[in-house]
């Protein structure tokens, strides 16, 4: 089961990356509003109103922000690194056609049943390499390369884009999926 925590901060993922969910849809600028909130002695005034413009990715000198916001939770992480965060609804991503578009048929059989997190992890991978710039276009560009199944509803795969190996975990319940990639 994933453990969320409604607003509040959770060591989900490792303890050096900040995470903070909310059980609901929360949008963007509430969303953004809570990174200038938790990180505000640590920005400067123009870092903050980067984060706070919606037109913009949200960072700073010293981290990365990734948000994301489903109908079923929402959220942010932070790192000094490049990240990506992808919350999404389960039902959305099990429509083998919309998989199918971002996959090839080897990276489908890597999940067996469980293939509706090819689209977290891809999302969230394609988020953290936009942070870098990378030249990523579509999700498609990105393949994933390896899975493991940690324990019961938990994944970590190596996905790869241009000979560059990333790292993406994964925690699901039976409404939703929360990956993170770094």
């Amino acid at each position: 089961m994933v453990k969320t925590l409604t607003g509040q901060n959770a060591s989900l993922f490792s303890p050096d990356v900040y995470t903070h969910l909310w059980d609901t849809e929360i949008d963007r600028s509430a969303i953004r509003n809570q990174i200038v909130i938790s990180f505000s002695n640590e920005l400067k005034d123009h870092e903050k109103q980067n984060i706070l413009d919606l037109k913009q990715l949200p960072k700073s000198e010293k981290h990365f922000f990734s948000i994301s916001h489903s109908p079923v939770g929402s959220g942010f992480v932070a790192h000094k690194n490049p990240i990506g965060l992808d919350i999404e609804k389960i039902s959305r991503t099990k429509k083998l056609s919309l998989i199918k578009r971002i996959s090839t048929e080897d990276e489908i059989k890597l999940f067996n049943e469980n293939w509706f997190l090819i689209w977290s992890i891809k999302e969230s991978a394609f988020k953290r390499m936009s942070q870098s710039n990378a030249g990523l276009t579509t999700m498609s560009q990105i393949t994933i390369k390896e899975v493991d199944f940690n324990k019961s509803k938990t994944l970590s795969a190596r996905v790869n884009f241009e000979n560059k190996i990333f790292m993406s975990d994964c925690y699901w319940d039976h409404q939703k999926v929360i990956c993170v990639c770094k």
